[in-house]
Parts: structure tokens; C-alpha cells; sequence
């Protein structure tokens, strides 16, 4: 018989990215399970179904333009924010996961950006705390699986989330910087790996070898907490790269996002290259329209990480502009440091990604069999996560 396990994860998440880590690590790690999954929210069988393109109204642009350079205003609004969501978390109907932890045995954090702070007015750690004390009263073990953690404002965030981590029975993350976190305040037992996404089986591409088609993920900056000034100025230096890429190469470029929160942005874009025949707009509501864009792509200019991540599982040639620390370390596990620039250099380095883009449209097939042995190195590297899992399963036993 099948073992049960319990698996929260974001499965109920707008972003295609998140909504495939669940699915990679039924496929990958728990194909042998039998698995009862669950939101973060603590709902059975809560998958995202769809909806329309959110649309920031005036209030928050309002907000963004004005209100949140004043700090303290700022930071109250930040505070109160994080508390209410925190105290929803609390209060929400637990009793379904509860019944399946005690059923099982086994709880499954699936994944994702799971504990990071990016203002120091919040305590994420605390949340997934909540979610550990559940496991624990109901007499379950909980296995961590390629998750990130961080960033972090504060020491005393960092220290925490460690602290959180420590009370499981096993701990993968996914990049150095989250081990990195993890060995500063002592959990020698974590384990790096990768992941689950780039295990995604490549789909058939119908690019050709002449064709000169790029695909460019864009984020709505201000996720980042940038100022309107710095979001401004992101959106006039993207403008300018996507006008010279095209004047250089020639290419056809497509504007996406794998985040239906992005599309506010693509919005504005649109309207600045209203007369540019070559720039076209895709909106992408599931994986599976996700991967038929990508296979006419002949390389993606990335900012969402998953989207990239993606890229990488269909030998997709990439270049990355980041705007967090998850971003720099997913290019560091593939050793392509020197093909991710920061947005807020993106001005300064314009010329310089224009001339990586270059490249890899002269050199395709090089581009495309290095990503190809990116993902062999990136798969094998798994393994450690499935072991990791087996030895849990076996204990159990």
C-alpha cells in the first residue's frame, strides 16, 4: 500500500511558477504517495481557478506615488497589513488538515519562497510556525522540500525562520543563500538542492535556427517595495532595451508575465510602444499556454524566477534581470552569474546584456546544448531531495 502524506503548498497561487512546484513534486518526489494536498491557507484541494487580470485602481496608485515615501505612514500601513493577514491565518478553519495530519503522519511543505521578510515590520516566520504547531499537535513529521528562504531586514527575522526550520525532521532548500541562512544559526542537518521546476519535461520547440524571437517576463517592480521614482525609471530603461534589441537584431519580441499581477505593468508598457509592430503582448493563463509560447521563443530575457526556471527546463536560453536575492542565487545553482544584471543597474548595463542577447541568437545551438547540460546537472541533483524523503518514509516505518 501507497504511503499518505499531507502536502501544503501554493497551490492555490495566481503565479504559474508556484502552481508548478506542487505539481513537479507530485510527479517527482511523491509519484509512489498517496497525497491529500492543501493551500497555505489550510484548504483541501485548493488549486487556483483562474479569474481576471487583477487592476491596481487609483487608490493604490495613489498609494505608491505618494503615501509610501513618507516612512512612518509607510511602515504603520506595513505593520497593520502584515498583522491582519496574520490574525485571518489564525482564526482560518484548520480541522480538515488536522484530520489528514493525524491520518498520515506525514507533513509535506511543498516548496516556494516559504519564510522571507522584505519589510522588517513582518514576522513570516511566525506564520509558518502556526503551520509546524499544527503538525506537532496532531503527531506528524514534517519534511521541508526545496524551499527558499529570505531575504531578510533584520537578524532577529533570519534567526527565527532558522528556528522554525529546526523543529522539522528534515530541511532541503533550494540555493546556497538559504543554507547559508540555515548555518549561521545552526542546522547542520539542511540539505542544498534545486528546484523541482527545472525537472519539467521539454516540450517540442517550433522555433527555428534563423528565427530571432524573445520572449522578456515582465514584473510589476513595485513587488520589490521600490519607490514610484525607481518604478518609473525600471519601465523607461526596458522601454529603451526592448527598442535597441530590436534595432540591433532585428528580433520580434513578446511581453509576458508568469504572475497575473504583472499585467498592470505590461498595460503601461503597451502604451509607451504603442507604434512598435515588432512588441507583442501575451496574456498566459496556465502552464500549458505557457509552454506553447515558450516553444517560439529562441530565448527569454527574464524577471519573475519561475518563469525563467521554466526557460531553463525547455533548454531555453536565458538572461535574467533580478530584483531579489532568490533570482541572483537560481542563476548562481546554474552557474550563470555572469548573465544575471540587477534592476536597478539596468541602465548602466544596457549595452552590456544587449551583447549577451547578441550572442546567444548568433550562437544558438552552443546556447541551447549548454542549457541542455544545465538541466542534466540541475536533475541529478534532485536526487538529493527524493533521498532525503526516503530515509523520513523510512524512519516512519
Amino acid at each position: 500500500m501507497s504511503n499518505k502524506v499531507v502536502m501544503v503548498s501554493f497551490i492555490d497561487s495566481s503565479n504559474i511558477g508556484d502552481q508548478l512546484i506542487s505539481k513537479m513534486l507530485d510527479r517527482e518526489l511523491l509519484s509512489e504517495c498517496e497525497v491529500r494536498n492543501f493551500s497555505y491557507r489550510y484548504i483541501a484541494d485548493d488549486y487556483y481557478s483562474g479569474g481576471e487580470v487583477k487592476r491596481h485602481g487609483k487608490r493604490n496608485s495613489f498609494y505608491n506615488k505618494y503615501v509610501k515615501k513618507i516612512k512612518p505612514v509607510h511602515a504603520l500601513v506595513s505593520r497593520l497589513k502584515w498583522f491582519n493577514n496574520y490574525n485571518k491565518l489564525k482564526k482560518q478553519d484548520s480541522l480538515a488538515l488536522r484530520g489528514a495530519l493525524r491520518e498520515t503522519g506525514t507533513l509535506v511543505i511543498g516548496g516556494g519562497n516559504v519564510i522571507f521578510d522584505s519589510s522588517k515590520y513582518t514576522y513570516s516566520a511566525r506564520k509558518f510556525a502556526h503551520l509546524l504547531n499544527i503538525a506537532n499537535k496532531e503527531g506528524a513529521n514534517v519534511f521541508v522540500s526545496s524551499i527558499g528562504i529570505g531575504p531578510f531586514q533584520t537578524e532577529l527575522q533570519e534567526k527565527e525562520a532558522v528556528e522554525q526550520l529546526k523543529r522539522c525532521s528534515a530541511v532541503t532548500v533550494r540555493d546556497e543563500r538559504s543554507k547559508a541562512y540555515c548555518d549561521k544559526y545552526g542546522l547542520e542537518t539542511v540539505v542544498k538542492s534545486v528546484d523541482p521546476v527545472f525537472l519539467l519535461p521539454e516540450e517540442k520547440k517550433s522555433s527555428t535556427l534563423n528565427s530571432k524571437h524573445i520572449g522578456i517576463c515582465v514584473i510589476d517592480y513595485r513587488i520589490a517595495g521600490v519607490s514610484y521614482l525607481e518604478y518609473k525609471a525600471y519601465k523607461q530603461h526596458l522601454v529603451e532595451l526592448i527598442n535597441q534589441l530590436h534595432m540591433i537584431e532585428n528580433a520580434q519580441i513578446t511581453l509576458f508575465s508568469t504572475e497575473k499581477e504583472d499585467y498592470n505593468t505590461i498595460d503601461e508598457l503597451k502604451k509607451e510602444l504603442l507604434d512598435s509592430a515588432f512588441v507583442s503582448y501575451q496574456t498566459v493563463n496556465n502552464s500549458e499556454e505557457l509552454l506553447s509560447l515558450y516553444a517560439t521563443f529562441d530565448m527569454l530575457i527574464g524577471t519573475r524566477m519561475h518563469a525563467m526556471i521554466i526557460a531553463a527546463s525547455q533548454c531555453i536560453p536565458i538572461v535574467g534581470l533580478s530584483w531579489q536575492q532568490k533570482v541572483d542565487e537560481m542563476f548562481k545553482n546554474m552557474a550563470l552569474s555572469d548573465r544575471c544584471y540587477g534592476i536597478p543597474t539596468l541602465n548602466d548595463n544596457q549595452q552590456e546584456i544587449v551583447a549577451a542577447v547578441t550572442a546567444i541568437l548568433d550562437n544558438k545551438e552552443q546556447y541551447i546544448e549548454e542549457a541542455s547540460i544545465i538541466k542534466q546537472k540541475l536533475t541529478a541533483e534532485f536526487e538529493l531531495v527524493k533521498q532525503e524523503f526516503n530515509k523520513l518514509i523510512v524512519e516512519k516505518r
